[in-house]
């Protein structure tokens, strides 16, 4: 069985962030709840398309995947505590 890391604790910086955020979106969910949700009048964003066909955006999204690699899977893969899955790690150079 392989030694499981632990994160290091967050910074009190690191956790007013977060603590700020949560209460952002807590106070756009009660405005929500209050307000009922607008009707869709026009897309929330737009997106430039270079921003899925630039070599310089690959590069950059490249070496920020490697200082700070994430994994993504389906919740249902590790539904119950203790489960566990595996991957390859492929690296971006």
């Amino acid at each position: 069985m392989e030694a499981v890391q632990e994160r290091a604790p967050a910074t009190a910086a690191d956790r007013d962030v977060a603590r700020a955020l949560e209460f952002d979106l807590a106070d756009r969910l009660l405005q929500l709840a209050t307000d009922g949700i607008p009707p869709a009048s026009q897309p929330s964003a737009r997106l430039a398309t270079d921003i899925y066909t630039s070599p310089q955006r690959l590069h950059q999204e490249r070496r920020a995947m490697a200082r700070r690699p994430a994994a993504a899977l389906a919740s249902s893969e590790i539904a119950a505590p203790g489960d566990f899955t595996s991957c390859v790690l492929v690296t971006c150079r």
